[in-house]
């Protein structure tokens, strides 16, 4: 909602007053990153991150939690370095400001520590998960039913009638 009003009175006042509301750019600037940097956590959660399943596909089922494995240590290694940097750049910026609202940039680059910690967190959960799975298989969580929506189920049913 954050973005939206300030994206909203950004150009609404650029381009209907053509009056210019200073420091609506730096507002955007710090929400997006903070949408971004939190998001981060989330994505790893969910899986809902970019990755390429070509090579995914052909793994064998045996095989594929050995794989997801190495591919989430990959990840971890990089989330690692993230958190790591992110935490030296947020203690160098600590006194420096932004140009309008003066806002110390330590909060800019917490927002990328607070991302990359969840995700390593959240990366190391779904590890933990996979291998207690695989350890306890009887106490895996069955596959979830995905139900059809009501328009392809009605869809389905006008064509079995004709």
């Amino acid at each position: 909602m954050f973005l939206v009003v300030t994206c909203a009175l950004q150009v609404a006042s650029r381009y209907i007053t053509f009056i210019r509301i200073i420091g609506m750019e730096e507002l955007a600037r710090l929400g997006f990153v903070w949408m971004v940097s939190l998001a981060l956590g989330l994505c790893v959660a969910y899986k809902s991150h970019l990755q390429i399943d070509v090579l995914a596909n052909k793994v064998p089922k045996k095989a594929k939690p050995w794989y997801d494995t190495v591919i989430d240590l990959i990840v971890l290694f990089y989330l690692v370095l993230l958190f790591y940097y992110s935490v030296v750049k947020m203690i160098r910026v600590q006194n420096q400001v932004t140009i309008v609202f003066e806002i110390r940039l330590f909060w800019l680059y917490l927002a990328m520590v607070c991302g990359s910690f969840s995700a390593i967190l959240n990366t190391l959960y779904q590890m933990f998960l996979r291998f207690y799975n695989m350890k306890h298989p009887e106490e895996a969580p069955a596959p979830e039913a995905k139900e059809v929506p009501d328009e392809v189920a009605e869809a389905l049913q006008e064509v079995k009638e004709a």
